[in-house]
């Protein structure tokens, strides 16, 4: 071997020096991912104001399903999960103005369904249910969840 071939080698303190510098950096990369993840993940909302159960919630035509509205600081949307005991249509009221989820079809008893209602700041949604009520008066939310979607 000739003397210039291990020149592209660094040497072991260099080795160290850079391994040390991609360490201390890809802490503070983490940190900024984490800061930035916190930013653009789903967040439960989870508040006792607007419902203090989320299970099991028995309901007439068109009442609301929250007690308070729910609002998101900034600009984004709610995701709502819910299973329902009996075939329904489901409303979503933004600022007092209703329109049909799931285009206006019946959402079947026992199935999972979830739903993304974009909300502007200081937007307030809430929910009902619509069924026939002839015979049963009544529906059953078996769950409900909701998300703050970033």
């Amino acid at each position: 071997m000739k003397a210039g071939d291990n020149a592209d080698i660094p040497s072991m303190e260099d080795t160290k020096a850079v391994i040390g510098y991609l360490l201390k950096s890809t802490a503070s990369t983490q940190k900024i991912l984490v800061a930035m993840l916190s930013e653009l993940i789903t967040t439960e909302i989870k508040s006792d104001t607007i419902r203090p159960q989320m299970e099991n919630i028995i309901l007439t035509k068109r009442e609301p399903v929250f007690n308070n509205s729910v609002m998101i600081g900034r600009a984004g949307m709610v995701r709502i999960s819910i299973t329902l005991s009996r075939a329904c249509k489901l409303l979503a009221y933004v600022n007092n103005s209703g329109s049909y989820l799931n285009q206006a079809g019946e959402l079947a008893a026992e199935c999972l369904y979830v739903f993304d209602v974009p909300l502007n700041p200081n937007d307030a949604l809430n929910i009902a249910l619509e069924f026939d009520d002839a015979d049963i008066k009544t529906a059953t939310i078996k769950m409900i969840r909701l998300q703050e979607i970033r």
